[in-house]
């Protein structure tokens, strides 16, 4: 078959990776589709977007959780680090208390 719009080129047949036979111009990279060839593309565009929206769904949880547990695990930290400075101030006057005694 030739190319609609190069008028003298032959289309080549190539498949999709979805399985899809398309006709591509190898001079201006037109891609042609057959009778049912456009239905099959929509097809696996629906099937792709809802795929999408349950995977989004699923790590926005997962994402939303590794962020609540780093902010918890943050917190944490900080309080540790209080309390260290807060028991080193401790010792420090205890010490100083001491050896004014």
């Amino acid at each position: 078959m030739k190319c609609p719009s190069c008028k003298d080129v032959e289309l080549v047949e190539v498949l999709t990776t979805k399985g899809v036979m398309v006709d591509v111009c190898p001079q201006c990279n037109g891609v042609w589709l057959d009778k049912g060839e456009l239905e099959k593309v929509q097809i696996y565009k629906e099937k792709s977007e809802e795929l999408a929206e349950k995977e989004y769904a699923r790590f926005s949880k997962i994402a939303t959780q590794a962020k609540l547990d780093f902010e918890n695990q943050r917190e944490k930290a900080i309080q540790d680090i209080k309390v260290s400075r807060f028991e080193v101030i401790n010792k420090l006057m205890r010490e100083i208390s001491r050896r004014l005694d």
